[in-house]
């Protein structure tokens, strides 16, 4: 009887734990899944074949001129037969041209939209990035803008110093040949 009741709880809890069952209940867990299988290719459900078929027929051109005093001959030149029979003259001029050309494409529709949807969101991370690179070099080149006018600044500072001194210098040699 308690292995009864143990095996009834046990099934119980199993059978609650499913996670298949969960992720059949949560719609964006199930989105998650269906675009996995799809993407590796086990559905094929939402396949659609298209068949184009292009044949192209054309007849033969056939003249016939009656009463030609010849023997019977039957020959072909090229693509033009040419024959006598009981000294009727016919010529046939074979233009038939049979051009079959059958294209078979399989589409899966559901793989289509799933890789539609990829392109589109790295499509979206490579604009953000984009983004993000030319923000960095406006940034950038203002740096370096600002960095030159400091140089510049730093030099003329050295510059004023510099003569700063050398006047100084030659004054007091001035004022000392004095």
């Amino acid at each position: 009887m308690k292995l009864k009741y143990l095996s009834v709880i046990i099934s119980i809890i199993l059978v609650s734990c499913n996670p298949v069952k969960k992720v059949m209940q949560d719609p964006v867990k199930f989105d998650v899944v269906a675009k996995e299988v799809i993407r590796r290719g086990y559905c094929k459900a939402d396949t659609v074949i298209e068949y184009k078929d292009s044949i192209v027929y054309r007849d033969s051109i056939i003249e016939r001129i009656e009463k030609i005093p010849c023997a019977d001959f039957d020959t072909t030149i090229g693509r033009a037969r040419i024959s006598v029979r009981s000294g009727v003259l016919t010529y046939r001029y074979s233009d038939s041209i049979i051009k079959q050309t059958i294209i078979k494409k399989i589409r899966d529709l559901s793989v289509e939209q799933v890789l539609r949807s990829d392109v589109a969101s790295r499509d979206s991370i490579i604009n953000v990035r984009e983004k993000e690179i030319l923000s960095l070099q406006i940034a950038n080149s203002e740096q370096k803008e600002e960095t030159r006018n400091w140089r510049w600044k730093f030099i003329g500072l050295i510059a004023a110093v510099v003569l700063f001194i050398v006047v100084r210098v030659g004054i007091k040699t001035y004022l000392n040949r004095l």
